[in-house]
């Protein structure tokens, strides 16, 4: 099903949100994640540890949806001096609600090669424009798993306001990370800490200048 709002490809002068393609991104996601799979560490989601898996994820999330809440782009960094973008995570949309106006930042994942660079900054920012400013939308959620303090941190830095920690919010696969219920060890809960931009945040003197100085940052 189409996302309840316009899904198109996104772009600054360092880094390109590519409408995702299950054929041609899935491969590069795979060989990504096979070299790093503790990058999807706090994902919700049971471990992905082969390209079939990747695709079944895929199609169990995103093909198969029904309520058109959830979208994903592919991440290209566009600052290498090769001439070509070059891949380096992917970035989607959840829980998304055209009757109440809100999204959910979701599937953020920047593989190691581009940690503590410009990409996540750029990736969340325009998403947030196109989200806040051009879809005129009221709420941008970010949901984290409760340990991820370096998830946290990225959304506070930029501009996202801590709301507050949802306890035993999810039931995680047996491989995850999570707190245990006395009597059912094999199904992990999580906390999660819970962040939002909403518009009026947005429409603050100052707030979008401080996110496009963030994104400027060359350093």
């Amino acid at each position: 099903m189409p996302h309840v709002f316009p899904v198109k490809d996104l772009e600054t002068d360092r880094l390109r949100l590519e409408v995702f393609n299950r054929e041609k991104h899935i491969p590069l996601y795979w060989a990504a994640l096979s070299t790093a799979p503790e990058t999807n560490r706090y994902m919700p989601f049971l471990a992905i540890d082969s390209l079939e898996a990747a695709f079944a994820w895929y199609d169990r999330t995103f093909t198969n949806d029904t309520s058109g809440s959830r979208a994903l782009w592919a991440t290209y960094d566009l600052s290498s001096s090769s001439s070509a973008p070059v891949f380096a995570g992917v970035i989607g949309l959840l829980n998304s609600s055209a009757e109440n106006l809100m999204t959910e930042i979701g599937f953020v994942t920047t593989f190691p090669s581009f940690q503590r660079t410009h990409v996540n900054t750029h990736a969340c920012g325009l998403l947030l424009k196109y989200c806040l400013g051009d879809l005129k939308l009221r709420r941008v959620q970010w949901q984290a798993h409760a340990d991820n303090g370096p998830s946290r941190r990225a959304a506070e830095r930029l501009g996202f306001k801590f709301e507050g920690i949802a306890r035993w919010q999810r039931v995680l696969p047996a491989d995850r990370e999570g707190h245990k219920r006395p009597g059912d060890e094999e199904r992990p809960g999580r906390h999660s800490v819970v962040l939002a931009v909403c518009w009026d945040d947005w429409e603050e003197p100052g707030f979008q200048e401080a996110l496009q100085a963030k994104m400027d940052r060359r350093a």
